[in-house]
């Protein structure tokens, strides 16, 4: 058995985290009161008013390929730990299916939401939920394709839980993914009831779901920077995939309307100022004044790439309570 706090950081550029000045503060919170509806508003709404350590509080990520989830994640997770929060990551890219060595794997879509191991997930989930001493974890390789595990680990009984990946509200939406009726080799058959109601409960949670949008031209730049960098791809190949499979889907899945969403931010994690609007209103709530990061970290290598003219696709697909552009201030 091994011991961890939710996530290995080892391979992870740690930004550094910085306390604001009582004006900076001042000028920030400002910010966020003035929004039509307050960030603040809304962050206090889903945590219920008031931090209490003895509560479970999810920060739940989701959003299209390529759009920050996993460098926001990382952000905020060390941003707990340096304010001593006990906080545990949960990233759905480790839960990726194996691919079976024995079958055509050409058309193979990750993208489609029978590509995860739900099962898996949603015990993982369940188990933070219930306090048990132990979770099972996996791990997945996007250079070999082959899913590890599950691995047991000491539960670290978060009071902070992050859970970031394309289709991470479909744990506590109300209508989740029918995924019986899903097949990764075929996305384009049609489905007939993709949704169906959610069995699962976590009633001791309390829920904040964020929502990162991305045009399609800027999704696509950083995807293929991304996947030749830090996956080992060929940019044609990773074109390809983006095109028929990645995008399509955030059409049809990602940005889907049944998904609930508390807050959207156009542009995810590259649309720096509302970012940190969003990081001080939560920090604002769980240590009692606000934080913000240096810098960009990972996601930030791919910063040139994002400089794309903005489509309007964002902001279509942003539906949500508050939704934060990166119109100037």
């Amino acid at each position: 058995m091994t011991e961890t706090k939710g996530i290995s950081t080892s391979s992870r550029k740690k930004n550094k985290i910085i306390e604001l000045t009582t004006m900076e503060q001042k000028m920030l919170n400002d910010k966020i009161k003035n929004s039509d509806k307050s960030l603040q508003e809304i962050v206090d709404h889903c945590f219920g008013m008031q931090f209490e350590n003895n509560k479970k509080y999810v920060i739940c990520l989701q959003g299209a390929s390529s759009s920050g989830k996993s460098t926001l994640a990382h952000n905020l997770y060390h941003l707990f730990q340096e304010n001593k929060i006990n906080c545990f990551l949960l990233e759905l890219d480790k839960y990726y299916k194996s691919l079976d060595p024995q079958k055509d794997n050409t058309n193979y879509d990750f993208d489609n939401p029978a590509s995860l191991d739900w099962k898996a997930i949603n015990k993982v989930v369940k188990d933070l939920h219930d306090d048990q001493n132990t979770l099972s974890v996996q791990e997945y390789s996007f250079i070999t394709a082959i899913s590890s595990g599950p691995v047991t680990i000491l539960n670290p009984k978060p009071t902070v839980i992050i859970i970031e990946g394309i289709y991470s509200f479909n744990i506590f939406n109300k209508k989740v993914f029918n995924l019986p009726n899903f097949d990764c080799r075929n996305s384009i058959k049609k489905i007939e009831n993709e949704f169906v109601d959610n069995s699962n409960k976590f009633p001791n949670f309390r829920i904040l779901r964020l929502k990162l949008c991305i045009c399609q031209s800027k999704g696509l730049k950083v995807r293929i920077s991304r996947d030749v960098l830090l996956r080992g791809r060929v940019a044609e190949n990773s074109i390809v995939q983006f095109n028929k499979f990645v995008w399509p889907a955030t059409k049809k899945w990602v940005y889907n309307k049944i998904f609930e969403t508390d807050v959207a931010i156009a542009h995810g994690n590259f649309n720096e100022k509302k970012m940190k609007l969003f990081v001080g209103a939560v920090t604002k709530f769980f240590i009692g004044k606000t934080v913000c990061f240096s810098g960009m970290g990972l996601q930030g290598d791919f910063k040139k790439e994002s400089r794309i003219k903005c489509s309007g696709e964002c902001v279509k697909n942003c539906n949500s309570s508050v939704l934060l552009t990166d119109d100037d201030d």
